[in-house]
């Protein structure tokens, strides 16, 4: 993956899943579970938000929670990758940008071939997550990318200086010698790095995330508890 994909889009093995509403509104109703975050037709449960969170934790140590500030930190990291996520979707959604089931399996395969044997699917059943929620975060993945594709990716442009001064920067910084090819790549992915952050706040104004302080506060360590003393 590339780095890019790194800040915006959570692992591969980390997933995320929306509930779609349809017509009327999306404030919470009775007998239906409560939200976390929320933009239009698209929004994450208490429950997504506790299996993101969850697999989120599995990368630290496991008495974790005996560290507020760092355990809340990974909360509200958690708040932000996804807020960001439902941006993406939202905009891929407007530029009409859709993958098929094809390209979805055929990308699948693909990704299959770093985990031999059926190493993936134990790693799925070891963190309790169930492979067609796995799938369809893949298939939103696959249409962040190609909306990145579209809209940044292809949209820079790369002369012969911006290579020269590349190359004498990655050179001074002692890192081992690329191809011209490899060079032009890292030089787009940085240029497309820079431009994404001033592209996403413009994605993010136009479908703002809601977030439901009452329900996150119940994540966060120490806060829940104070507020009711």
């Amino acid at each position: 993956m590339n780095r890019l994909n790194k800040i915006i889009v959570l692992s591969s093995f980390i997933f995320f899943c929306f509930c779609f509403s349809g017509c009327g509104s999306s404030n919470d109703q009775e007998g239906l579970e409560p939200y976390v975050l929320r933009s239009q037709d698209i929004i994450i449960t208490s429950s997504h938000f506790t299996e993101e969170l969850e697999l989120r934790k599995a990368s630290y140590a496991y008495n974790i929670k005996e560290k507020p500030t760092e355990y809340n930190g990974i909360v509200m990291q958690v708040v932000k990758d996804l807020s960001e996520e439902i941006v993406l979707l939202h905009t891929a959604r407007e530029k009409g940008i859709v993958v098929s089931e094809e390209d979805v399996n055929k990308a699948e395969q693909v990704f299959l071939k770093d985990y031999p044997d059926d190493i993936f699917q134990k790693m799925l059943l070891k963190n309790a997550v169930d492979y067609s929620f796995w799938k369809k975060q893949f298939e939103n993945r696959l249409i962040i990318d190609k909306l990145l594709q579209k809209e940044l990716r292809e949209k820079i442009v790369i002369n012969t200086e911006d290579v020269i001064q590349f190359y004498d920067k990655y050179k001074k910084e002692g890192k081992q010698p690329l191809s011209e090819n490899e060079l032009i790549v890292q030089l787009r992915e940085q240029k497309t790095e820079e431009k994404y952050f001033n592209w996403i706040n413009d994605a993010i104004a136009k479908y703002p995330v809601e977030i439901n302080k009452e329900v996150l506060r119940k994540f966060l360590i120490g806060l829940d508890e104070s507020r009711e003393k």
